[in-house]
C-alpha cells in the first residue's frame, strides 16, 4: 500500500518524465526539418545534441563533460552540425563500451580565436588505430565489423563541415589521467564564425 506523499512522488516523476520525451520528440521533429542556411551558436548545437543522446549516454554510463566557450557563432546548418557531433560521440561511446575503458569520459570543447570556432570532442579509449588513421574520412573505412558500422559516418561528416568551408581533422593524443598514460582520440572541427 502507498501512502498520499509516495503517490504524490511518483506522479512528479511521471511528468518529468513525460515532459522529458516530449522535450526529446520535438528535438528530433525539429533536427530533421530542412532549414536555410544561417548563422547559429554551436553551444546551442551541441546542446541539443545532448537532450538527445544524453539519457542513453549516462544509461551506459559514459560521461559527456563540456568545456564551452562564449560567442561561438558560425554561419552553416545547424542540424548538420548536430549529425557531426552525434557521428563521433556514437563513435566514442562504441569504442569506450567495447573497450570497457578505465576512463568512460567524453569531452567537448568550444572555443573562439580570431574568427575562429573550433570544436575539440576528446574520449580516453586507446585512440584512432594506427593503420587507419590517415584513412578514417574516407568511405568505408571503419574499425567495427560489418554487423555494427558501415564506415560512412566519418566521410559524411567531412562532406558536411567542407561544404561550410570548414575543417575536421582526427588524431590521437597522449595525456595523464590519475597518473597513469591514457591515449585517446581527438576530433577537432574548425569553422568561420559569424
Amino acid at each position: 500500500m502507498l501512502d498520499i506523499e509516495e503517490v504524490n512522488k511518483q506522479v512528479i516523476t511521471i511528468d518529468n518524465q513525460i515532459t522529458n520525451m516530449n522535450d526529446t520528440m520535438n528535438d528530433f521533429k525539429d533536427f530533421f526539418k530542412p532549414k536555410a542556411q544561417s548563422c547559429y551558436n554551436v553551444n546551442d548545437s551541441i546542446s541539443q545534441v545532448i537532450r538527445i543522446i544524453g539519457k542513453v549516454y549516462a544509461i551506459q554510463k559514459v560521461n559527456l563533460l563540456l568545456n564551452l566557450s562564449e560567442n561561438c557563432y558560425t554561419q552553416g546548418y545547424s542540424n548538420e552540425l548536430n549529425q557531426v557531433i552525434i557521428n563521433i560521440l556514437n563513435n566514442a561511446r562504441d569504442v569506450i563500451l567495447e573497450k570497457d575503458t578505465k576512463v568512460k569520459d567524453v569531452v567537448i570543447t568550444t572555443k573562439k580565436i580570431d574568427n575562429t570556432i573550433t570544436i575539440i570532442i576528446e574520449d580516453f579509449a586507446g585512440g584512432i588505430p594506427t593503420n587507419i588513421i590517415n584513412n578514417i574520412f574516407e568511405p568505408y573505412v571503419t574499425t567495427k565489423d560489418d554487423t555494427h558500422g558501415t564506415g560512412i559516418g566519418l566521410d559524411m561528416s567531412k562532406t558536411i563541415i567542407e561544404k561550410v568551408n570548414g575543417k575536421i581533422d582526427a588524431e590521437n593524443y597522449l595525456t595523464k589521467v590519475e597518473g597513469e598514460d591514457v591515449i585517446g582520440a581527438r576530433f577537432t572541427i574548425k569553422l568561420k564564425s559569424c
